[in-house]
């Protein structure tokens, strides 16, 4: 098997309709509030008045929109607005993990866990690994012994540290409309960038701390941006568009609050694929519009399963659906559903604001 490098893990880790503590009826929405959550996650164009670009597309004005953003997230359908950075671009290292916690420590393993700044998001699971969460590290941490130290301090019996071997897909974007099946299949996104980058300067580190804020509901929100930075707007267009060139920012867009928008039903569908197969059958998973990330991660003796597929849905008919679809088309029969059954942690990484150090030990750490 090929040695696992460290990709990005942002996504969720799905929350199934176990943990759900309310269902909103999206009849509540009109037409173009469902259509504006659909474009508000496709992204964010980087104009100086985005919202305009957005609202003329949707035929609405400039105004009316912002409403209805403000309505959205009042009523928690957005979760955030900002920039979605690959953090293995701007020099973090992420992983998927997962842990075995005898079940009178999970509470107080959860509390430890979830204390790291670094962990983003962090479920029981319905397996002997109970604790699956996703840790983020900074350029100066080995992320292995930083693992390694977590496992131990939870009290785990067991723990797998499961990076990205290949990424096949990364695409959280809910259909809101409706429109689309569950088992329905959509085009081949581009491959995630993998050149050679430069450094990072101050100036870099000082916009990746703006941009991963949430974004002002401003009829020029790239201004109120500049303005806190101390530059000029061209040169705040400027930056950002060079992020998404050379692929530290994937996009700048919503993220929604998976269940009030309606996806009340998610997995971690995980498949057992011969080693001279996961290139195919990895392609077919992320084929479908309801597998939001599909990875190729490492096996282990007690855990064989060497492809996972985050399915996002409205009810259990869609995901077994989904499922079949998969088995059907792979020809796999090794498989596990993970549903989620209690959410300990789930919010951002925020880079480059680690406590106590400067701009010159963050960039000290990329060397």
């Amino acid at each position: 098997m090929a040695a696992p490098y460290l990709e990005p893990d942002i996504a969720a880790l799905a929350v199934s309709s176990a943990t759900s503590d309310f269902s909103v009826d999206l009849t509540g929405l009109d037409e173009r509030e469902r259509v504006l959550l659909n474009a508000l996650q496709n992204g964010i164009p980087v104009l100086q008045r985005p919202f305009l670009s957005i609202g003329k597309n949707l035929g609405m004005t400039e105004e009316r929109l912002l409403n209805r953003i403000d309505k959205l997230r009042e009523q928690g359908f957005i979760r955030q607005i900002s920039a979605i950075f690959d953090s293995r671009r701007i020099g973090y290292q992420s992983s998927l993990a997962a842990m075995k916690i005898p079940a009178d420590r999970e509470e107080e393993a959860a509390r430890i866990v979830n204390a790291h700044p670094g962990v983003s998001h962090n479920y029981r699971r319905d397996h002997e690994y109970n604790m699956w969460l996703t840790l983020t590290v900074h350029p100066a941490k080995h992320l292995p012994t930083e693992m390694e130290l977590l496992a131990e301090s939870a009290g785990a019996v067991s723990a797998m540290l499961l990076p990205t071997v290949k990424l096949f897909k990364i695409n959280v974007q809910l259909d809101t409309t409706g429109s689309t099946a569950a088992a329905q299949h959509e085009s081949a996104k581009p491959p995630p960038h993998s050149g050679p980058l430069t450094p990072l300067t101050v100036d870099d580190i000082l916009t990746i701390r703006e941009l991963q804020k949430d974004i002002d509901t401003d009829t020029m929100p790239y201004h109120v941006m500049a303005d806190n930075l101390g530059i000029n707007i061209l040169e705040m267009l400027s930056r950002i568009r060079a992020f998404q060139a050379d692929g530290r920012i994937r996009r700048i867009a919503a993220v929604l609050n998976h269940r009030v928008a309606g996806f009340t039903h998610n997995a971690m569908s995980v498949w057992n694929a011969p080693e001279d197969d996961i290139e195919r059958c990895g392609n077919i998973i992320a084929g479908f519009k309801a597998v939001s990330h599909c990875y190729q991660r490492p096996t282990y003796p007690d855990w064989p399963y060497s492809l996972f597929g985050m399915i996002h849905a409205r009810s259990e008919d869609e995901i077994t659906s989904v499922v079949e679809a998969i088995r059907a088309e792979t020809g796999l029969e090794d498989y596990r559903l993970l549903n989620s059954t209690r959410e300990w942690k789930k919010q951002r990484v925020m880079y480059y604001v680690e406590e106590g150090m400067t701009l010159e030990e963050h960039l000290a750490a990329q060397q």
